[in-house]
Formats: C-alpha cells, structure tokens, sequence
C-alpha cells in the first residue's frame, strides 16, 4: 500500500536484498514523527534518493531526512538536434525547509542557506512533464515527468558513479550524513565551495520559480546546487 509503514518495509527489503541504491518516487507533507520512519536509512554503503514532491515549495518526507538525497526538477529545453538548450526552476518541486529536522552537516556554510534546518532540494534534474521524458509501454510512447522521474534518472547516474569508482578501487557511495563517502558531502563542500570545480560539474540553474522560492546563482531551494553535468561530475565523484 501508499502507507509509510508498507514502504518502510520495502525498503528494509531492499537494504536486506543487498541494493546499494534505492530510488523513492513517493512523499508525505512533514509531520512531527517524521524521524522516526527514518531508521530504514542506515545501511552502510547505501545511497537513498528521494524525489522532492510535485508540490510546489513544499517540503516532503522522506526527501527532507539527512539521510537521503533530495531531487528537485526543471524545466529543460533541447535543440533540434536534442542538445541542452536552457534549463530553468519548474514550477511544481518540492522545496524549502524541513519543519522538524536540523541541517546536516554537509549544509554548513553553504552561501544561500540560512538557519539551522535541513534545506531541500539537494540538487535537480528535468522534470517539468512539458520537457520530461518518454516512457514507451504498451505499443505507445508517453510524455511523463514529475520528481518522481527526477529522482529516479538521479539514482541511475549515482550507479554510474559507483561504478566507476569501483573500477577506481574506491568505496561505493553513501547518502548517510556521517560517512566518509557521503555525496552530498562530496557535492556541498568539496565541489560547491570551489567556484572552478562547481561551474565543471554543475550547470547551475539561476532563473526560474517554484511557488513563493526562486531560483538563483549557486545554491537554492528550488535546484539545490543545480543539475549534474553528468559525465564530468561522476568522474570527479570516482576519484575522491
């Protein structure tokens, strides 16, 4: 079922079954209780990735536990020869503030988030429905889009990093505040901090808005630290 229970218990499936990336396209608006669904988010080595809500600036569980990785979406426009053209903030991501759980600490000092909660999105990924991808089912192809694509499309690319980092005999990557391998911590404060390298893994998106947020240069609510350049971010994910 939809409830947190029945997905909680997927999840510990998965975590028993060996999976080092588990992917969540489903959200709650917070509640005070939140945290204490959040002990499924523990087993080492292990990267969750949550979409961010299709719920414009509003913040959902389980993107906003420090445990995970929120996914926010955009709007991306391609060329006629399927190039990136523009991307801005869509106008229906989940975003802000988490209610009831503190900034993690790969947050800290990162310009642009202010005080002491737990900020999402972490970083973002097309999923304006107007721009999103094409999903081929049942004899017929399908625009779909949401963070739930988002998100997913994220989860994927983390793959890629392990995989690489694999054949770079490096440990496969965490969500989990507190590893030595966590990617947000890699992404906020070993990329972001460094102007050169956040503009040569990162197309950071500096227009757009999502409800009462907007989008703006470096960190924001709406796109987190923006969208990965995909295959440059996971070569510098591989060798740190």
């Amino acid at each position: 079922s939809a409830s947190l229970g029945d997905l909680n218990a997927a999840i510990t499936a998965a975590n028993n079954a060996g999976a080092d990336i588990i992917s969540m396209s489903y959200g709650a608006r917070e509640f005070s209780s939140e945290n204490t669904y959040g002990s499924v988010f523990t087993r080492a080595n292990t990267c969750y990735v949550a979409s961010s809500g299709d719920t414009a600036a509003v913040v959902e569980f389980p993107s906003c536990h420090p445990s995970v990785l929120s996914v926010g979406g955009t709007t991306l426009t391609l060329d006629v020869n399927g190039n990136r053209a523009s991307e801005t903030s869509w106008n229906g991501g989940g975003c802000g503030y988490s209610q009831y759980i503190s900034k993690p600490q790969y947050q800290n000092g990162i310009t642009n988030l202010v005080g002491t909660q737990r900020a999402c999105a972490d970083l973002s990924f097309v999923a304006n429905p107007a721009t999103g991808v094409y999903v081929y089912y049942s004899g017929s192809w399908y625009g779909v889009g949401g963070t739930s694509v988002s998100a997913p499309c994220i989860s994927g690319f983390l793959a890629l990093c392990n995989q690489l980092r694999v054949a770079n005999s490096k440990a496969k990557l965490s969500t989990i505040a507190s590893s030595s391998v966590c990617f947000q911590t890699f992404c906020y404060q070993t990329i972001s901090k460094n102007p050169t390298t956040y503009a040569a893994n990162f197309y950071d998106i500096t227009s757009g808005v999502d409800g009462n947020q907007t989008a703006g240069s470096g960190y924001d609510l709406p796109t987190g630290l923006g969208s990965p350049i995909g295959n440059q971010l996971a070569t510098t994910i591989s060798n740190l």
